[in-house]
């Protein structure tokens, strides 16, 4: 009968040797996965970002020969410009219209759908607007919202209303374009808010 002290100590210990090296070798295939995204990134992304901020202290404008180092006069003219102003006024005026409008309303139909029998067709329908593409939501929206030949006019002019022009009038276009980031935003939102619920027990909401 072997006693406890006749057992190798080497049998006891951990093999940490054999458990290193799969995850030296997962680690080695992650970084050998991820060089073209980061190459593509940098090409694409953080290299002309670079450019971008160098020759905004130059002169540079396409079709000019030559470039000159101006300092910071083009951000003294931005700053200056009247226009610029409005444009924080419209993206302020966006994102307060946009973001609690989106959350909300993905929230109330996150709750009202999450125990629902056709919660399934209902998520689809509403997660459609974030997978279709940035060119069928223009086109789609672009048909509601012509200023002659919209649906959106059409029920207005039956209704005995003038039409709108939506998208070319400064007092509507921030609104109408408002209305589109909505409904775009809320199929996202909504699948976050029935994430976390599926994890909540039905009885407390």
């Amino acid at each position: 009968m072997a006693l406890a002290n006749d057992i190798p100590l080497s049998s006891l210990a951990p093999n940490t040797a054999g458990s290193y090296r799969p995850a030296r070798a997962q680690a080695q295939a992650g970084i050998i996965l991820s060089v073209p995204a980061t190459l593509l990134l940098v090409a694409l992304v953080i290299g002309p970002a670079i450019l971008v901020f160098f020759l905004s202290f130059t002169n540079a404008s396409l079709g000019l020969a030559g470039i000159q180092f101006i300092g910071v006069a083009n951000y003294t003219r931005m700053l200056t410009d009247p226009g610029f102003a409005q444009s924080l006024r419209n993206t302020a005026l966006y994102v307060a219209v946009v973001v609690p409008t989106a959350i909300g309303w993905g929230l109330l139909v996150a709750v009202l759908i999450a125990r629902s029998r056709f919660a399934v067709l209902y998520r689809t329908a509403y997660f459609l607007p974030v997978a279709a593409s940035l060119v069928a939501l223009a086109t789609a929206w672009e048909a509601i919202l012509h200023p002659s030949l919209g649906f959106a006019n059409t029920l207005l002019q039956l209704l005995g209303a003038s039409p709108v022009r939506f998208l070319s009038d400064p007092a509507t276009a921030i609104y109408a374009l408002a209305a589109i980031g909505v409904w775009q935003l809320v199929g996202f939102n909504m699948i976050l808010f029935l994430a976390g619920l599926s994890t909540i027990p039905e009885e407390l909401y």
